[in-house]
């Protein structure tokens, strides 16, 4: 009988549940390690528990409230439930304190794109990729070039 997923998936699954587990240890040694709580709340994300990755990145800035890569990812957990205001003011909190933090106008790009302010979306994006050079162009919504 053929598994309907690969070795590859099962792999994957493994690794993402030991570092659930790793990160719950870390933890519970350290109830104050918000780098742990970040990257608790990013395994909750890859396995589609968003309220949980709220809750883990949301004690990670408890921790440390100016963490510009919890405040980056919780603007995404944010965008993934459709709340696109909470997400584009997480994000431009930590672009507040870090403007060239990649990920923050990643997650801002996409969230401006998915309210339909294209021209500000596509900007962020550009900043995020640095070398992509995007045009926004009123026949076809946008186009991308490099």
């Amino acid at each position: 009988m053929t598994k309907p997923w690969g070795a590859k998936f099962s792999q994957t699954i493994l690794k993402i549940f030991c570092a659930c587990g790793g990160f719950q240890k870390a933890i519970a040694l350290n109830p104050e390690y918000a780098e742990a709580h970040n990257n608790l709340g990013n395994v909750f994300m890859e396995l589609g528990r968003i309220d949980d990755a709220l809750d883990s990145y949301r004690k990670s800035l408890a921790i440390n409230p100016d963490y510009v890569m919890a405040l980056s990812n919780l603007g995404n957990a944010f965008q993934k439930l459709g709340r696109l205001d909470d997400a584009i003011a997480s994000c431009q909190k930590a672009l507040a304190i870090d403007p060239n933090f990649a990920d923050a106008h990643d997650y801002l790009g996409l969230t401006l794109l998915k309210k339909g302010e294209h021209k500000a979306g596509l900007e962020h994006q550009r900043k995020s990729y640095g070398v992509v050079e995007f045009r926004y162009g009123s026949d076809s919504g946008f186009s991308i070039s490099q």
